[in-house]
């Protein structure tokens, strides 16, 4: 069964790969989300500077300041954003450390995209349950 977002989900996606920022930009718009994207880490933190996210879908592995280094920089200000971290490197070097980092969803590439929308439901339901973000 796959999640179905309410559409004022607002998302930044964080991809340097322009094949897979493509499919995910598409699939995420066609399943009801505002999607904006940054290429790299310097751009994801240019973005959450100046606008409002309801959950930040990143990769780890970019060029300049990766995912990892976003997350931790976020993390270390208070900004409390739901993340759902999506990279191949997670296989390799596990995710506990992520977990570590309130990073609570995690998917190994290659994952499934109703994974993808369950996982950003499950992030921005809980954060709104809160009534704060995660």
């Amino acid at each position: 069964m796959q999640a179905e977002l309410d559409g004022r989900t607002r998302v930044l996606l964080v991809e340097d790969d322009e094949a897979i920022q493509g499919v995910l930009l598409t699939f995420l718009r066609e399943n009801g989300c505002e999607v904006d994207v940054a290429r790299d880490g310097q751009e994801a933190l240019d973005l959450l500077a100046g606008e409002n996210f309801d959950v930040m879908v990143t990769d780890l592995a970019m060029p300049g300041i990766g995912g990892a280094d976003v997350i931790d920089l976020i993390r270390n200000v208070g900004v409390p954003l739901p993340i759902v971290v999506i990279s191949a490197h997670v296989v390799r070097q596990g995710s506990e450390w992520l977990r570590d980092m309130g990073v609570k969803h995690v998917l190994a590439k290659p994952f499934r995209m109703g994974e993808l929308l369950s996982s950003i439901e499950e992030a921005t339901a809980a954060s709104h349950a809160r009534g704060t973000e995660e």
